[in-house]
């Protein structure tokens, strides 16, 4: 496995990944609050998988500037 070469910024994204996958996996218990068939709970499940696109898209990034 080889050792990624991060900046300060680099570091920063990492811990926004982070901080977006466990607002993600707090998606259900987010979700077990509301109301059954509730509008919101669509637009927080939507909101978690663009947070996840997100997430994702940091990751590829800095696994491509590392090469």
């Amino acid at each position: 496995m080889k050792k990624l070469n991060l900046k300060k910024n680099d570091k920063k994204k990492l811990i926004w990944a982070g901080v977006l996958i466990l607002l993600a996996s707090g998606k259900e218990l987010i979700c077990s609050l509301l109301p059954d068939g509730s509008r919101a709970d669509f637009w927080i499940k939507l909101g978690m998988l663009a947070l996840m696109g997100i997430v994702c898209f940091i990751i590829i990034s800095l696994d491509h500037r590392s090469d």
